[in-house]
């Protein structure tokens, strides 16, 4: 959190991996997710989301999201949307092969829906 405050980016990164590969904490995956969210980096942002869905099935049993992700991942991944466009998380969230991809479609339609939409994408 010093590095984070002292904006070292890569001392951040490397001090959330040093402690994921110790173990699964959610707090740490959350935080390894706003980082790259904030700095805009798509594909780890999504690998993120599908490490703690892939924690959520294997380790909780939970495999569907009737209401949709948990608010704070869901928030991210609209953030990420509206800055990319919706093709383009598609893309990532195929290319990243997360077993929960039924939930992550489910937030790309109602983002859909809502028409949030890239900077660079026609409304």
């Amino acid at each position: 959190m010093l590095a984070e405050r002292l904006s070292k980016t890569k001392m951040v990164e490397r001090a959330y991996r040093k402690v994921i590969s110790k173990g699964f904490s959610l707090f740490v995956w959350t935080r390894l997710l706003e980082f790259y969210a904030k700095a805009n980096n798509l594909r780890a942002s999504i690998a993120c989301i599908a490490e703690v869905l892939d924690y959520f099935t294997d380790e909780l049993g939970i495999t569907d999201y009737p209401r949709g992700l948990p608010d704070w991942m869901q928030g991210i991944l609209f953030k990420l949307i509206a800055k990319n466009g919706v093709e383009l998380v598609e893309t990532a969230i195929q290319e990243e092969n997360c077993g929960q991809v039924a939930s992550l479609n489910k937030v790309l339609e109602k983002a859909r829906n809502r028409k949030i939409c890239g900077l660079n994408q026609k409304s």
